[in-house]
């Protein structure tokens, strides 16, 4: 019986806690990836898939990863209101190198019609310090997504409001695993 009473209270705790507005560093990959997996609950509206042109690359090979975005609710159309752009997409290696986008914290409206399938490219952002800007340079980014050997995982994030203004986003979001091969 005591164990029920610690976890009914440790859940009124964390839904309470879950209520509140909580302001972030918008370019802060760790506090971005885990407000996300506490709000990605807007399912029964969209469907966000992440892809990758195949499941394991060469370290020479460009790759290619994309989401696609749709909205499936009951309305023809819905409008939705996001920064720039609507999707990001996070790299990581759960060690040391984080990378991922950065929206534009400008207000833009774009509207999904019902059960039309949207597709937007990964684009991604390296600061000069982090740990794998360097390998980037050399490979000279415009050309493409090349990463070092290791395993991956890419998420992609949707963050918008059904209201111009609104400041409590919906969040969906959806991962893969890519691997790299010498």
């Amino acid at each position: 019986m005591k164990g029920v009473s610690i976890a009914i209270i440790a859940m009124v705790l964390l839904l309470g806690g879950c209520g509140q507005h909580v302001i972030i560093d918008w370019v802060d990959f760790v506090q971005l990836n885990d407000i996300h997996d506490l709000h990605d609950d807007s399912n029964e509206l969209f469907e966000l898939k992440v892809y990758s042109g195949k499941p394991i690359y060469k370290s020479t090979d460009k790759i290619r990863i994309w989401a696609t975005l749709k909205y499936v609710g009951s309305d023809r159309e819905i409008t939705l209101w996001h920064g720039d752009p609507g999707i990001l997409f996070y790299i990581s290696d759960g060690n040391e190198l984080e990378i991922g986008g950065i929206k534009l914290p400008i207000q833009t409206a774009t509207t999904l019609k019902r059960d039309k399938l949207y597709t937007y490219d990964c684009q991604l952002y390296v600061g000069g310090d982090e740990p794998i800007a360097d390998y980037w340079r050399e490979l000279s980014p415009a050309k493409g997504l090349f990463l070092p050997k290791g395993e991956y995982e890419v998420k992609a994030v949707g963050d918008f409001s059904l209201n111009e203004g609104d400041i409590n986003p919906i969040s969906i979001s959806d991962k893969i695993t890519v691997k790299v091969v010498e």
